[in-house]
């Protein structure tokens, strides 16, 4: 999906309307990107896709949070790499500002599903994991820092099969 704010060209944002989950976590992630290169004039486009590098499960006491949340005694590790591509004008050239940025977010999960507990139907496949990035902002902010703010969710669900 591509939209533009501030006639930068917005790469990656997916349509989140129709997510269905009782299991999610959404999230936004910044950063000030510093470049090298001197008198950054325009900013043309970003794109940003997310990647799960890797998924674990977490055994929580079963509790109320500090926060309200109850823990029922599992949470899914998700680690993220964003990736990240920004086009640039400086100097009448054409720049490209390449990262990866680390994500790891955290989702409750219930106890069991089916009779089966959560260690088990990851091993077996059985949780979907999907990302989704929801929303991209991106600003140069000075001569050479670029602002991003993406905004994002991951998913759990559990197939039958």
């Amino acid at each position: 999906m591509n939209s533009s704010n501030n006639f930068i060209e917005i790469l990656g944002v997916d349509d989140c309307k129709n997510i269905k989950s009782n299991y999610f976590k959404e999230f936004d992630f910044q950063s000030n990107i510093k470049l090298e290169d001197n008198s950054i004039e325009k900013i043309l486009s970003i794109n940003v896709n997310i990647n799960i590098e890797s998924t674990d499960i977490i055994k929580t006491p079963i509790m109320l949070s500090n926060e309200g949340v109850f823990f029922s005694g599992y949470k899914l590790k998700v680690e993220l790499i964003m990736n990240m591509k920004i086009k640039y004008m400086f100097q009448n050239t054409l720049g490209l500002n390449d990262n990866k940025l680390v994500k790891t977010v955290y989702i409750v999960l219930p106890l069991e599903h089916n009779n089966t507990n959560m260690i088990d139907l990851l091993r077996k496949k059985k949780i979907i994991i999907n990302s989704y990035i929801e929303d991209i902002y991106c600003e140069l902010r000075e001569e050479n820092l670029i602002y991003t703010n993406i905004s994002a969710i991951v998913t759990a669900n559990f197939t039958e099969s």
